[in-house]
């Protein structure tokens, strides 16, 4: 028996399906199952009931489910313990951030956190934000860098910092003559766009609806790089923070052009990063 295959007990006992556990949990389901498997044989009793529509706890099961989450417990306040103990940050640190924010920030991130805490160990785990919130409560994460500012009554959110955003073209195939343009002029041309369970998606749909514009979306695609070889290679327009293009504008590749008019309500058109941590 080994804590992992407490924690494979705890997160399909909550989850009530191997496939739902899997998902939140972020591993294969194969092994997940091995683990619930292992745990059964070694205690040599049954701790689910299967069927068709997932897993419940057998008696046994709930008995041992009980244990596991005092076993966990004890070891994460022992954890804190040595950790408070130490006078040292250290440890592990699980961070959720949204797949185009972990491109841009993973590696200055990481420059700090090194220099100022070396013994901390950071994961950094994709997720788009419903998932990211549902991993927080879960505890699977310690904190989450979400677009936009919501209150959530078990979540604490800080905002970090408020990014407008700018129509990015290819420089080759810069279509705006001046400085900055209107939201229907942008919408008019072909737009590389993230997929509707974005949040920037969200943000271009309510502009367009506001405004009474068709979108031209010629290609969805949820990774900032992608994105950005999408532009360079003349498929489109996209829609992203400054920071994103920073050094393919210093290398002559892209422009960025600035919203003006009064179509375009721009104070909430930008992206909003939260860090959340939850509320113990």
């Amino acid at each position: 028996m080994d804590l992992a295959q407490l924690r494979a007990l705890v997160r399909v006992a909550e989850s009530g399906s191997l496939n739902k556990a899997a998902d939140l949990a972020r591993i294969a389901q194969p092994a997940l199952s091995r683990q619930i498997g292992l745990l059964e044989s070694e205690l040599r009793t049954q701790l689910f009931i299967r069927h068709g529509r997932g897993m419940v706890l057998t008696s046994s099961g709930q008995k041992v489910l009980n244990q596991a989450k005092a076993i966990l417990n004890e070891i994460e306040n022992l954890k804190l313990d040595v950790h408070n103990n130490s006078g040292e940050i250290k440890g592990e640190a699980v961070i959720g951030v949204p797949p185009t924010l972990g491109e841009v920030i993973t590696v200055p991130f990481m420059e700090v956190v090194k220099k100022k805490y070396p013994s901390l160990r950071v994961q950094f785990t994709p997720g788009f934000g419903g998932h990211l919130i549902e991993w927080l409560r879960r505890g699977d994460l310690d904190f989450a860098v979400l677009y936009d500012l919501k209150h959530y009554e078990d979540i604490e959110c800080r905002p970090l910092r408020t990014e407008p955003l700018f129509a990015i073209s290819s420089k080759i195939s810069h279509p705006f003559k001046a400085r900055a343009v209107s939201f229907a002029e942008f919408a008019k041309h072909p737009l590389v766009l993230p997929g509707v369970k974005h949040s920037t998606r969200a943000i271009v749909e309510k502009m367009a609806s506001e405004a009474a514009i068709s979108l031209n979306i010629s290609i969805e695609v949820e990774s900032i790089r992608t994105t950005k070889d999408l532009v360079l290679s003349g498929a489109g327009l996209a829609l992203l923070p400054l920071y994103a293009v920073s050094a393919e504008i210093a290398a002559g590749k892209m422009m960025a052009t600035a919203f003006v008019g009064s179509t375009v309500n721009w104070p909430s058109s930008t992206e909003n990063y939260s860090m959340l941590s939850r509320v113990s």
